[in-house]
């Protein structure tokens, strides 16, 4: 395993801030500010994952996702059934990462839509990433490339970290817990 030469990327939960290191977002040459920026929309998966990720869904049953449009399918899906972008949120407590893989730990928050019944729900989550790192000359991504400072890049060897394999964990209980309340059992999506 290399060693990892980026900065502290050990988190509490006061000092997580989802938000991008740099204006646009991703690509990113840290993977604990990736993680923050998926975690802050989840809807944001197809920005910061290689075209060939592997997503492994917390649901039993649930078939993995192959590929970026099955994953970022899979993302959108989730946040549709919780109740949309308003009532559906993953609250990150901490972040684990090196330069190969990532543990994000937090709860998955849903509360039920306006004039709904369901409450709220809150449900311990344990996401697992697993890296690859690109050179910057061959990304050419969303957003038309890497765009970061020189002196950035140089500091990483020319290199932009990507998503590339991603396990969903809830308990069996948590799983229970979803299930009840998005109203029965899962239909494979999520």
């Amino acid at each position: 395993m290399r060693q990892n030469s980026l900065p502290s990327n050990d988190h509490n939960s006061s000092s997580i801030q989802v938000t991008p290191t740099k204006p646009g977002g991703p690509p990113f040459t840290n993977p604990t500010n990736l993680l923050r920026y998926v975690y802050g929309d989840v809807t944001r998966l197809k920005e910061v994952s290689l075209d060939s990720i592997v997503l492994h869904p917390a649901m039993d049953g649930a078939l993995d996702r192959i590929g970026v449009q099955q994953a970022q399918q899979h993302e959108e899906d989730l946040v549709r059934t919780m109740g949309g972008p308003g009532n559906f949120r993953m609250e990150v407590e901490g972040i684990t990462a090196s330069e190969e893989f990532g543990c994000v730990m937090g709860s998955l928050v849903a509360d039920s839509p306006p004039g709904g019944e369901r409450g709220r729900l809150a449900v311990g989550f344990c996401g697992v990433w697993r890296f690859e790192w690109k050179k910057t000359e061959n990304d050419v991504r969303v957003d038309g490339g890497y765009h970061g400072d020189d002196k950035e890049r140089e500091a990483i060897g020319g290199r932009t970290v990507w998503a590339a394999e991603h396990w969903e964990n809830l308990t069996p209980e948590g799983r229970g817990e979803v299930q009840r309340w998005v109203g029965g059992g899962s239909d494979g999506r999520y």
